[in-house]
């Protein structure tokens, strides 16, 4: 049996691959370059540590533009 894997790109934004990863069920996502070598890893996990506290005094709007700015490549475990 042959399964497409899910991939992403380093330079996918967090909020494209947080979407990705809920609609897909799944916990980790690989990370690829345009000729399909691996780079890195982002899990759910490291999508939750990179977003902002609840603590934080940033508005909705600041929050949205600051994750939407945010790419793979600054938050994957670099292979």
């Amino acid at each position: 049996m042959v399964t497409n894997v899910i991939t992403a790109g380093p330079h996918t934004g967090m909020l494209d691959a947080h979407k990705l990863m809920r609609d897909h069920n799944i916990r980790r996502l690989p990370i690829v370059k345009k000729n399909n070598q691996l780079v890195g890893i982002v899990t759910r996990s490291d999508i939750r540590k990179a977003e902002p506290s609840e603590a934080t005094t940033l508005n909705v709007w600041e929050m949205n533009y600051l994750l939407s700015k945010l790419q793979l490549k600054d938050i994957m475990i670099k292979n």
